[in-house]
């Protein structure tokens, strides 16, 4: 009986140190792949690779799939960040070689969805985290945000353009058509607020303020929205109120959204709300409201109606609230960055340009991409680099 027991101790050892070998050996094989991809610049093979291997750490030791989900976001971003990051700094110190007053900064925000669920605190926390490129343009006062993509073009005219500077010690001839600096200014997302639509799958009004939660997930202002149910004119009264959605099965539902005034915790101008509605999915807008303003009132009413409600519509409905977003234009521009690039004090240009690689090559190798929290209920992250 000991030798047996003995013996089958002595093959289950051997059994996990086998599984082990294999699992260290999948795992080299998928970092050999995900660095390939990486190099290829190809992101659909580097989530890939980089889920299976969160797979292999969550089965070695223990967690759910919510947990190595959240690691491979994490893990997909430290990824990103490190080609972003190096980038941006190359675009600092160009921009301050050619003498041109603008900045560029890497901001995380928090992608929140078009809808919520039941859980919106759930839903908040599980929103995409993603990088942004900020220019802040102080030559004409204004800001706006680049991808990753246009940031990697616009950087290589740039180059370009101080390579000739470097080479010939010409200032170039900014064209506003077809200089690489420059772009159309976008309105800014200044917050979302969100409305619940349960009481319309009972056919009643609903009216609400609302907190504005900008991408960074910190209170903007205050928004003042609604719905009132009707009848086909959008004159009256729905004529009876069911006492369980599931009634207005197959029937048609008419309402009113209402979209009554904001309340900004900074000035603003050129601003406007809008928000989606599904099937089919259609994106709605208010009026512009010129300001400059911290409370644009847009007393904006829009008639819906949904022809013949099916289940798919009123479990919308009843579980679920939309998002209704505010855009504008800061009057007064957050600057894109608390740490700007050291000045290059030569006025030789080729000895701009080799302090510009010295730089570079500098910060490519250190890679110091530390996460700072700034405040933990608002979700801002900064990068010291």
């Amino acid at each position: 009986m000991i030798m047996q027991e003995k013996f089958e101790r002595s093959e289950k050892k051997m059994v996990d140190n086998l599984e082990q070998e294999n699992s260290n050996e999948e795992k080299s094989n998928l970092e050999e792949k995900l660095r390939e991809a990486r190099e290829a610049g190809d992101e659909e093979k580097v989530r890939e690779y980089t889920e299976e291997l969160s797979k292999i750490g969550t089965a070695k030791f223990g967690g759910d799939s919510s947990t190595s989900k959240l690691s491979v976001e994490k893990r997909l971003l430290e990824d990103k960040l490190s080609k972003i990051l190096p980038q941006v700094k190359e675009a600092n110190l160009l921009a301050e070689a050619l003498e041109r007053d603008i900045a560029f900064d890497v901001k995380l925000v928090k992608e929140l969805p078009d809808w919520m669920g039941k859980t919106v605190s759930k839903d908040l926390q599980k929103a995409k985290t993603v990088a942004q490129i900020l220019v802040n343009n102080k030559e004409n006062n204004s800001h706006y945000i680049w991808s990753e993509d246009k940031l990697f073009e616009r950087l290589e005219l740039i180059k370009e353009i101080a390579n000739n500077f470097f080479d010939t010690g010409e200032k170039p001839e900014w064209d506003p058509e077809t200089d690489p600096f420059l772009d159309v200014p976008e309105p800014e997302l200044i917050g979302q607020g969100y409305l619940q639509m349960k009481m319309l799958a009972y056919l009643f009004a609903n009216e609400a303020k609302m907190k504005l939660l900008s991408s960074a997930a910190r209170v903007t202002g205050e928004l003042k929205a609604g719905f009132t149910p009707t009848d086909a004119t959008g004159k009256n009264e729905p004529e009876e109120a069911p006492d369980d959605p599931s009634e207005l099965e197959g029937k048609p539902i008419y309402f009113k959204l209402q979209i009554k005034e904001v309340t900004l915790n900074n000035k603003y101008k050129d601003v406007f709300c809008e928000y989606k509605l599904p099937f089919p999915t259609e994106v709605f807008t208010t009026e512009h409201i010129a300001g400059p303003t911290t409370n644009p009132k847009f007393n904006y009413e829009h008639f819906h109606s949904y022809d013949a409600a099916d289940r798919e519509l009123l479990d919308f409905l009843s579980e679920s609230a939309i998002s209704i977003k505010a855009y504008g234009y800061s009057v007064k521009p957050e600057k894109a960055g608390k740490k700007y690039p050291e000045k290059i004090e030569s006025k030789d240009p080729k000895n701009k340009k080799e302090a510009i690689l010295e730089k570079v090559n500098k910060e490519e190798s250190e890679q110091s991409k530390e996460v700072v929290v700034a405040d933990e209920k608002s979700c801002t992250l900064c990068f010291n680099y």
